[in-house]
């Protein structure tokens, strides 16, 4: 299927930037479950089972945590998210494409995702040697103006597989062609 749709011309010129979280791998159960068990466990809080992507925003929001007591959950979530990783799922069709893709051309990955909680995610499927490198952009505006600048590439050359609408809108406003970036829905 991606092969089918894919407009662009792969070539030795073009460079893949993958997504993790719910692109390449969905891996919102997991990240939501390690989170409700956190709560429970640092605040004593019984939450009902949600099923839509918790985040810290979300839990702030939702159950007025203070800054120490989302610390503490943070924390406590980080130590326990590789409990829940059985319940993460490999994009089978991208990764697949990909396999055949990294033959032709470099593959990224990019992420906003934490550094520790990525490679553990990563190295449970077996996938954490499989990119050329791995670019960690949690606290960067637009993660793929970030690798731009760092490889010092045109964003033409540019091929992107993301799941975020916003994180599509940011790579096509600075030039990635539109042809050029797949919305994923893992």
């Amino acid at each position: 299927m991606i092969l089918e749709t894919l407009d662009c011309q792969l070539s030795k010129q073009s460079i893949i930037l993958v997504d993790l979280d719910g692109t390449l791998i969905a891996t919102d159960t997991a990240n939501s479950l390690s989170y409700q068990k956190a709560i429970s466990n640092c605040i004593r809080l019984n939450i009902p089972e949600i099923t839509e992507r918790i985040t810290s925003e979300y839990i702030r929001q939702c159950f007025g945590i203070n800054d120490d007591s989302m610390n503490t959950i943070i924390e406590y979530k980080r130590g326990i998210y590789p409990q829940f990783l059985s319940e993460t799922l490999v994009n089978q069709e991208l990764l697949i494409f990909l396999q055949q893709a990294k033959l032709i051309c470099p593959i990224y990955l990019v992420t906003n995702g934490e550094k520790n909680r990525v490679k553990e995610t990563l190295h449970y499927h077996k996938l954490l040697s499989f990119f050329s490198n791995i670019f960690y952009c949690k606290n960067v505006a637009n993660k793929y103006q970030y690798v731009i600048d760092i490889l010092s590439i045109s964003p033409v050359r540019l091929i992107i597989f993301e799941n975020e609408e916003i994180e599509i809108k940011k790579a096509g406003s600075i030039g990635i062609p539109k042809k050029n970036i797949f919305q994923i829905n893992n």
